[in-house]
């Protein structure tokens, strides 16, 4: 069998719900509360154009800042035996890049194996065959805005700022 493996990736066997289908949250779709910044659109852009492989995650949680985050699943099926492999993005508040770039993944990614076609990605091509593979055997899960307080700090007030909106503890 054949493992997809992109750069800077390691799948790792994880457990998932053999009962998994695509969850529908009340939750706004935007991640940012305040003002959309595109990712919680895409998600559930994605959550509507591709049923029954793709699944929209609410965390539990909110933000310190009252935000509601979202995680994804590509994947077919399901099982407790499955590969998986997560990426995550927008960790640090000025990184805006990686949350656009884990949402454009997933929508290549998405729409390759709706469409039957092989898909470049970087200097790597992927057939359809490998892409079909990849959602029907593993799960691919995104969080793309790890840290919308910060990315929403660092827009509209401090390009540089890198933490979160938690206030430091005293001490």
């Amino acid at each position: 069998s054949m493992v997809l493996t992109l750069p800077s990736t390691n799948p790792r066997r994880i457990g998932a719900s053999a009962s998994a289908s695509p969850a529908i949250s009340a939750a706004p779709a935007n991640c940012c509360a305040k003002r959309p910044c595109g990712v919680g659109a895409c998600i559930a852009l994605g959550e509507k154009n591709h049923p029954g492989y793709f699944e929209r995650i609410p965390l539990p949680n909110l933000t310190w800042e009252k935000r509601q985050c979202h995680a994804v699943r590509i994947g077919k099926g399901g099982g407790k035996r499955r590969f998986a492999v997560c990426f995550i993005g927008g960790v640090h508040g000025r990184e805006w890049g990686s949350p656009d770039i884990l949402v454009y993944f997933a929508m290549r990614l998405l729409r390759a194996y709706r469409d039957r076609k092989s898909v470049r990605l970087g200097g790597k091509s992927f057939t359809a065959a490998q892409i079909r593979q990849v959602v029907e055997e593993m799960d691919v899960v995104l969080f793309p805005q790890v840290n919308p307080d910060g990315r929403h700090f660092s827009m509209d007030r401090h390009p540089m700022w890198r933490k979160n909106g938690r206030p430091a503890p005293r001490g």
